[in-house]
């Protein structure tokens, strides 16, 4: 019985150790509605919950990373596509040349919130990395340090 026990707890103990546990996570049926009457092509998604609540479904869409925000209610908040950094507008990649210069573009996307369109540059440079986000005339509009082991 003491055996028994023994192999239980040293099981456990490796599977607690060992094992990586996702954790599943509710999307509401209306976020998920919407998903699918927006991309109904869209057969996998990954999910997650952001940390304001809302809901966000990352997958691929014609070829490029795309992701939405949604709300409980399913309404659309944000959408964000990836682009080619050549695909940047000429001033995003001048002010980026001017105030950040030395640093790569790693990642571009297009961004859309409320019908406002914004462009995403994640940049770095040695152990620095920012996700700019601009206008399209190459204003900066927010500057967000990226921690080290973010995505």
């Amino acid at each position: 019985m003491k055996r028994s026990a023994y192999l239980l707890a040293v099981t456990l103990a490796a599977c607690t150790i060992g094992c990586k546990h996702k954790h599943r996570i509710k999307i509401p049926e209306a976020a998920r509605r919407t998903l699918h009457a927006l991309y109904p092509a869209i057969t996998k998604s990954t999910w997650k919950v952001e940390d304001d609540g809302n809901y966000e479904a990352t997958f691929h869409y014609q070829g490029k990373e795309t992701s939405i925000v949604l709300s409980a209610e399913g309404t659309l908040l944000e959408k964000e596509m990836e682009i080619l950094q050549t695909s940047l507008p000429a001033p995003i990649k001048e002010a980026i040349q001017k105030d950040y210069n030395g640093y790569g573009i790693e990642e571009a996307a297009v961004l859309e919130t409320n019908g406002i369109v914004r462009y995403e540059a994640e940049v770095s440079k040695d152990d620095e990395t920012f996700d700019l986000i601009f206008n399209a005339d190459g204003n900066l509009y927010k500057k967000i340090r990226k921690e080290e082991d973010s995505d």
